[in-house]
């Protein structure tokens, strides 16, 4: 499926039933760049999207940025004027209720978060699990397992999920801490540099890094597409 921008399709599009790991150094953008993802593919798709994203809470903050991703304005008042009308806001609670959920998973771990994620896709399927990011529940690992264990496992069993359930999930990742350059700038992120485990490089499907060079005027952002596993979803 297209992700909605042309210039990432030739390289990289979402296939229903594998899992999708984006890194990113905090604060460059990766969960704003996920939320546009989610809005392109739900807009042109009709796809429906379940999120567990606690660095998002509160839950209404979170629904006001994908609207305004949604509709294309903001919702507070600027120097544009072209500020999100009722109109438009009562559209875009309707399309909200039809395409997303949020899940509040009653123990925060990945048993507890996959426990939510099935009894929500039971209740009415969806085609999108967003988990943002990992370290807010998958450090909670149980006693006398190694972290690189751990994540193994848990990237198997969440690969296991998306496959059975025929949802694409994405899973946000922050890297390991990074040295920056002479210039201030952190560098890109690689695969490798996921935090806990060199199992981030080898069982997901596909491997995004979202980086920003605040050296530049504008913040200028790269995607960064480092790993694809098969050849018909991109290179």
């Amino acid at each position: 499926f297209s992700t909605g921008w042309p210039a990432v399709d030739d390289f990289y599009k979402v296939a229903l039933g594998q899992m999708t790991v984006l890194g990113g150094i905090p604060n460059h953008g990766k969960s704003t760049f996920l939320d546009a993802l989610m809005v392109n593919l739900v807009h042109a798709h009709g796809f429906k999207a379940a999120v567990y994203s606690p660095e998002n809470h509160p839950l209404g903050i979170h629904a006001w940025h994908l609207v305004e991703k949604y509709i294309g304005k903001p919702m507070l008042p600027n120097k544009y004027g072209d500020r999100i009308t009722e109109a438009e806001m009562a559209d875009a609670g309707q399309w909200m209720q039809k395409h997303f959920k949020f899940l509040t998973p009653s123990e925060i771990s990945v048993d507890g978060v996959l426990k939510a994620a099935t009894a929500a896709w039971e209740a009415e399927a969806f085609d999108l699990l967003v988990l943002d990011p990992w370290n807010e529940f998958g450090d909670n690992r149980p006693q006398g397992i190694a972290e690189t264990e751990h994540i193994s496992m848990s990237l198997g069993r969440f690969r296991r999920w998306a496959r059975q359930h025929d949802v694409h999930l994405f899973l946000v990742v922050h890297p390991r801490k990074l040295e920056r350059d002479k210039d201030g700038n952190y560098p890109v992120p690689t695969a490798w540099d996921l935090a806990g485990s060199a199992h981030w490089r080898n069982k997901a499907d596909n491997i995004l890094t979202y980086w920003r060079d605040f050296s530049l005027e504008d913040g200028q952002a790269e995607l960064h597409i480092q790993k694809v596993r098969f050849a018909h979803v991109g290179k």
